[in-house]
């Protein structure tokens, strides 16, 4: 496996001279210090008519310069108060050409009597998303814990080798996520376009996500989690790898992925929300709403006062199984008998019939799903309900990726309407930044010979049941995960290992300018798991779990044990 080597970019900064820093960090002052001395933070280079600035590092020593992979036509951008400036004893001057720094591993900045020392770092082979907000910056999206925030803004997306893909209005800017979102430096963002657009090949859509991958020091985990999904036949987001830049700032090596959402390129099912929209003379959310809006006991569930509903009210809709604390804050939902809480993702603003029909439309496949020989008290059997092949390929994906949120959270579910398929479809998979032997907290999930999902009956302290350990009881359903294993599992499984090598060489410096800006961030490990000190550590760490997780399931899952 090739990786380029950091260590002749990690030169050590030091500062010649102690100077006052008005914007970027805490301030120095000592005798013989001018009064004037200058803020580092405001020097930057524009690229495509873009502005980057110099960062302080968040160690809180030395200075960074982190340049996206095309940089030509670099220029010089220097604050309007900075009379004169050199650069290793050459005076530049605002709107030069910078293109000294394509090959500087650091350079020097003199003015008066201050002097520092910056280091440059650059990245290779992904396009850069420029993100500004009409706040200017990023203060308030990043304050605001439930993303009730958000702003209009621009963007604009430039390939690797400086060509603009994309660019235009934002309509909205905003926050996204839970434990990525509170308490960490690096957040996931969503934004929403003015216009539909297809964003690096990605489906054409308004709204995309951004995720940080702040836990996984590969960066890897979800794009390869993504890719196992599409070739063993189930469904996940396209996605990208991308340099971001907020508000002239580098925020990261992120990836941007497709939201979940109906569409003919994403989830392919009758839209019923749009439906129940053309209908209603005012927006849903301004109805009243009803049900169990603030607990999450079991059997509950709760709605909005809609005054009509179309004609077809079964599917399609969108499902998402969530842990019972975060119940309370959605919108639309309910709660099985057995205390399962799932939020209604589409329509978001569900009418009172439209959730009494999905609930005990589950409902029964639950009571089946529970029963000893698979059939409810319709008498109809668990797998009348469900899309076999889905559920299969969920059970199998969730216990090889050695999710801690299987069946718990982040869990999407989607029916169409009974006039089309009708159908529970499981195939949907969505946020694997913890899986692959990276989570250590509440589970010790880091060995590769572990059968987690089969060995866990209920989650979150008890307080959840999982179908997915429940499945298991049944042997039908056993013979089917084996079968399937052998003839399209495992030969996916092994395409995703290949996978790896080169999509660590295509983000390699991106991720080495990501693990030098969050060196020294909170919370990397909040999860516990010794999954690699950097990103070289972790790629290695990552393929080698996966190397041995398939061994591991060829024993327990293969031919041999048909």
């Amino acid at each position: 496996m090739k990786f380029i080597k950091t260590s002749s970019l990690m030169i050590l900064v030091m500062l010649c001279l102690l100077f006052t820093l008005s914007g970027c960090g805490e301030s120095h002052a000592t005798s013989g210090v001018p009064s004037d001395a200058f803020d580092v933070c405001e020097v930057g280079v524009e690229i495509c008519g873009e502005i980057i600035r110099v960062q302080k590092n968040m160690s809180g020593d030395g200075y960074t310069l982190y340049l996206p992979a095309f940089c030509d036509g670099v220029l010089w951008s220097l604050p309007e108060n900075l009379e004169q400036i050199t650069l290793s004893g050459k005076e530049i001057r605002d709107g030069e050409s910078a293109q000294e720094l394509t090959s500087a591993e650091s350079v020097i900045f003199k003015s008066g009597e201050a002097e520092v020392e910056v280091r440059v770092l650059r990245s290779a082979n992904i396009p850069a998303l420029f993100l500004h907000s009409d706040d200017g910056n990023m203060d308030k999206i990043n304050s605001s814990p439930d993303h009730s925030y958000g702003t209009a803004g621009e963007y604009s997306l430039i390939s690797s080798d400086g060509a603009v893909l994309s660019s235009g209005a934002l309509k909205k800017l905003r926050g996204r996520g839970n434990s990525t979102w509170n308490g960490t430096a690096k957040k996931p963002y969503q934004m929403e376009l003015k216009s539909s657009e297809s964003l690096l090949g990605l489906a054409k859509a308004k709204k995309y996500v951004l995720l940080a991958n702040y836990y996984d020091p590969s960066l890897l985990r979800n794009s390869v989690a993504f890719s196992l999904a599409k070739v063993a036949d189930g469904f996940s987001p396209n996605f990208a790898p991308v340099d971001l830049y907020a508000c002239g700032e580098y925020i990261g090596s992120y990836l941007l992925c497709d939201k979940i959402d109906i569409d003919e390129e994403k989830i392919d099912i009758i839209n019923l929300e749009e439906l129940t929209e053309d209908i209603l003379e005012e927006d849903p959310d301004t109805y009243e709403r009803g049900g169990a809006i603030t607990g999450a006991e079991h059997g509950s569930y709760k709605w909005y006062e809609l005054p009509e509903d179309p004609k077809d009210i079964s599917g399609g809709f969108v499902l998402e199984v969530d842990y019972p604390e975060r119940y309370p804050d959605e919108v639309s939902g309910f709660v099985t008998e057995r205390g399962l809480p799932i939020v209604i993702v589409s329509p978001e603003c569900a009418s009172k019939a439209q959730v009494e029909y999905i609930k005990e439309y589950v409902g029964d496949f639950e009571d089946a799903l529970y029963s000893e020989d698979g059939y409810n008290e319709k008498g109809k059997h668990y797998s009348a309900y469900v899309d076999m092949d889905s559920l299969v390929f969920r059970y199998l994906f969730e216990e090889f990726t050695l999710n801690i949120d299987a069946c718990v959270s982040s869990f999407h579910i989607y029916k169409d309407s009974d006039t089309k398929d009708g159908k529970l479809n499981f195939s949907c998979v969505w946020d694997y930044d913890c899986t692959f032997g990276n989570y250590n907290l509440y589970a010790d999930l880091t060995s590769p010979e572990t059968l987690f999902v089969a060995s866990s009956e209920t989650r979150n302290s008890g307080t959840m049941p999982s179908w997915l350990y429940a499945l298991l009881g049944h042997e039908d359903f056993v013979l089917r995960v084996k079968e399937y294993y052998t003839e399209a599992f495992a030969p996916a499984a092994r395409e995703a290992l290949s996978s790896i090598t080169d999509k660590a060489d295509e983000i390699a410096k991106s991720a080495y300018m990501d693990d030098a800006l969050y060196s020294g961030a909170d919370n990397k490990n909040f999860f516990g798991a010794d999954s690699g000190e950097n990103f070289d550590e972790a790629v290695i760490y990552l393929t080698d779990f996966i190397e041995k997780r398939i061994e591991f399931f060829d024993k327990t899952f293969g031919d041999a044990n048909q």
